[in-house]
């Protein structure tokens, strides 16, 4: 069966079905499992919980049962820990060569989230918003000033309508393309 861009094998729709008819796993114990089984993980070597859990709708359909009832979990994220006027409007007005070695920082930890929730929320001029999928962020940092900002890359970016019309790129070719690019360990679902 594929699902997105993966492939899944008979025995992980089997595994699937008699968990789910079990009514004993959580979606989220259900993502991880369906993520060790076949080795769905991220560049660092973790499971892609998220892109499993946005999958599993369409296991459950296939098998034509029914997906354990949602939790009801806040979103980490929808609660900065970093109050917003703790985040400094700091302007920086200097030359290229003053700001000392420039870096692009790989965002890290639950708290490095709530930082940049409450910087994009203070600083981005339309504010923040969730962004739909998965996404990848990174710190602008400056050996002389520290943090001067952040840049994020989501996968909202996969299906443009417009860019898709242009060249005439259809969904199968789109899947076709992306599935010879992609690598089997990588996080993509749709």
């Amino acid at each position: 069966m594929q699902v997105g861009l993966r492939h899944f094998n008979s025995r992980t729709l089997d595994w699937l079905a008699v968990a789910l008819r079990s009514g004993e796993h959580t979606r989220h114990a259900l993502a991880r499992e369906l993520c060790e089984r076949t080795g769905w993980l991220n560049a660092p070597g973790r499971p892609c919980l998220s892109a499993a859990a946005a999958a599993l709708p369409a296991f459950a359909k296939r098998i034509g049962t029914e997906l354990p009832p949602a939790r009801d979990v806040p979103d980490p994220a929808a609660a900065p820990a970093v109050p917003a006027g703790d985040v400094l409007d700091a302007r920086l007005a200097c030359a290229l060569e003053d700001l000392g070695p420039a870096s692009l920082d790989l965002m890290g930890d639950a708290g490095d989230r709530h930082l940049w929730v409450a910087k994009m929320e203070a600083h981005h001029p339309l504010g923040w918003a969730r962004p739909p999928g998965g996404q990848v962020r990174y710190w602008i940092r400056s050996g002389r000033h520290g943090v001067l900002g952040g840049i994020g890359f989501g996968s909202a970016t996969w299906q443009l309508r417009a860019r898709d019309e242009w060249i005439g790129w259809s969904a199968d070719a789109r899947s076709v393309t992306a599935s010879a690019r992609i690598a089997g360990s990588d996080c993509s679902s749709a």
